[in-house]
């Protein structure tokens, strides 16, 4: 208990001082280090490089996100949602999908929509 408060201490720190991106660097090595402890345990030493892959790839999601508004800097904002996902706002641009959240994004037609997006939005910016 004590090693995970100093962790949260360290990771305030970390954040004030050096920013997010350090602090996420921080969580991945910890997740690391968890991770490789517990593998032999949980019979999953095979996957470890995958678990702490997909970890950190969700650490650099939520950094780009971190940057990121609601204000549109040009154009529009479009929102995608899956089936059962509710937003708690009106937005000018709104595409629901008939596909569950966890399947939103392996979903072709979410891909060929989001692609014709970037397209258009690409062509725009030339």
């Amino acid at each position: 208990m004590a090693d995970a408060h100093r962790l949260v201490e360290d990771l305030l720190e970390l954040s004030e001082k050096d920013g997010l991106s350090s602090m996420a660097t921080r969580l991945v090595d910890r997740y690391r280090l968890l991770v490789t402890r517990l593998a032999a345990r949980l019979g999953i030493g095979a996957f470890l490089d995958e678990l702490v892959g997909d970890f950190a790839e969700y650490m650099s999601y939520l950094l780009i996100a971190s940057g990121g508004t609601l204000e549109p800097r040009v154009g529009t904002p479009v929102f995608l949602s899956s089936e059962d996902h509710e937003l708690d706002f009106e937005p000018l641009s709104h595409k629901v999908f008939q596909v569950s959240r966890a399947d939103l994004l392996r979903d072709a037609e979410v891909v060929g929509v989001v692609t014709e997006l970037l397209d258009r939005h690409e062509r725009r910016r030339k």
